[in-house]
């Protein structure tokens, strides 16, 4: 119980303490837990803007396409890998869908960079077929 304990305090928890900052007069020189509590006026001066509706509503909207879209695409995307007859190139098609979500988004960078990079994979093969690299 331990380890998924301190997992989930990190990765939960200790995050939550930066909703602080929304309360506070931020002053940088003093540091964040040490600027003035100033409660609501933060939200006060945002919602007197003429922007704070469309603000919410563009918010609002963009959120309840991600959930429509994303669960739309994830269903159709299932449906289609169970489709697959052959189980090698579904399980291919499954793992190269989900491994993104299990590591993170620095390694996928590094990844993609030294995939794509002048030095990278991609520039190697190009080169190795006789063709110019790309930048």
């Amino acid at each position: 119980m331990v380890p998924g304990l301190v997992y989930l305090i990190i990765n939960n928890y200790m995050p939550m303490a930066g909703m602080v900052v929304a309360f506070k007069d931020v002053n940088y020189a003093k540091g964040i837990f040490r600027s003035d509590w100033i409660g609501l006026q933060n939200f006060e001066y945002l919602f007197k803007t003429k922007d704070a509706l469309i603000i919410t509503r563009n918010t609002i909207l963009y959120n309840l396409a991600f959930i429509v879209l994303g669960t739309s695409i994830s269903i159709i995307t299932a449906i289609f890998i169970c489709d697959i007859r052959q189980r090698a190139i579904a399980r291919t098609a499954q793992t190269i869908l989900i491994f993104p979500a299990l590591i993170s988004w620095v390694v996928i960078a590094c990844l993609t960079y030294g995939f794509l990079s002048n030095n990278g994979i991609a520039n190697r093969m190009l080169t190795s077929w006789g063709r110019d690299t790309i930048s």
